[in-house]
């Protein structure tokens, strides 16, 4: 079994959605969830869906930096983010170890608020047309709702989406 957690390795998702920190952070407690003896799980993988990918540009700026931030919540057990960022800065400006085509440090490692505030204004921007896409499914208002909760669970944690939209100037 290879594990693949939407809200941590899917790399399609924008930066905004699968931040450097929560990839760097997942503790695959894959065992406790499924109840699979360890030879079963041979490991995680970076997951990136293609069909809106056009360039391999634009391939390289989804995985560059988080697939560094994968290996180590893969492989390390004691972890430091703040380090892990130190170390990763300083391989891309000293030893220029990173050959992908990457967006800035800064677009790449933000912080939660950054995150939470780039998701909204997206989200926001998206909702017509994901109603309306969702619409052609067969899925039913309560399953659309129950999706709804998960995402903004996953993306803005115990926020409150709508408090967090009036603080940012933006109406839920």
């Amino acid at each position: 079994m290879i594990f693949s957690d939407m809200f941590h390795f899917y790399f399609d998702y924008p930066h905004c959605m699968v931040k450097l920190k929560k990839t760097y952070e997942f503790h695959p407690q894959i065992r406790d969830q499924i109840d699979l003896k360890g030879d079963h799980i041979l490991g995680l993988e970076g997951a990136l869906w293609t069909e809106r990918v056009h360039t391999n540009e634009q391939l390289e700026t989804m995985i560059s930096l988080r697939i560094q931030a994968l290996a180590e919540a893969s492989w390390t057990i004691d972890r430091d983010y703040e380090d892990f960022l130190k170390r990763l800065k300083a391989h891309i400006d000293t030893n220029h170890i990173i050959q992908l085509v990457s967006l800035p440090f800064e677009e790449v490692a933000l912080s939660d608020e950054q995150a939470m505030h780039t998701a909204l204004v997206m989200m926001k921007a998206m909702a017509s047309s994901i109603t309306e896409n969702m619409s052609d499914t067969g899925v039913t208002e309560e399953e659309r709702d129950r999706i709804s909760i998960m995402f903004n669970k996953a993306i803005f944690g115990d926020t409150d989406v709508r408090e967090f939209a009036k603080k940012i100037g933006l109406n839920a």
